[in-house]
């Protein structure tokens, strides 16, 4: 059940599946007023939702603040996501890839 909610929302939080909503019911509409509407909110539905600008600005308050490192402070724990080792199977060694500062500067900390 989850899954299929998941993906359920996923479908109806994306902006581009609403605007493909609006222009296929805006083709398929008779009505010449309605028609128009929901042209024009399409037009800023799209003219929004690409704007680089409105989209930065909505990413960076979406973050988590910041956190400022004291030198010196020690931490018991570091989290590193994972995605930057490989295996080698013919010689059976892990081997780090363009990644690998992700593991560097969790061990400094």
């Amino acid at each position: 059940m989850f899954f299929i909610l998941s993906k359920l929302l996923n479908f109806l939080i994306s902006p581009f599946n609403w605007l493909l909503l609006f222009v296929l019911i805006a083709i398929l509409i008779k009505n010449p007023v309605r028609k128009k509407k929901l042209i024009i909110l399409s037009v800023f539905w799209f003219l929004f939702f690409s704007n680089p600008y409105i989209i930065h600005k909505l990413t960076i308050n979406w973050q988590y603040p910041k956190k400022e490192f004291i030198s010196g402070e020690q931490y018991p724990v570091g989290i590193v996501l994972s995605g930057f080792v490989g295996f080698e199977f013919k010689s059976h060694q892990g081997y780090y890839g363009a990644a690998s500062d992700r593991f560097i500067q969790a061990l400094r900390l």
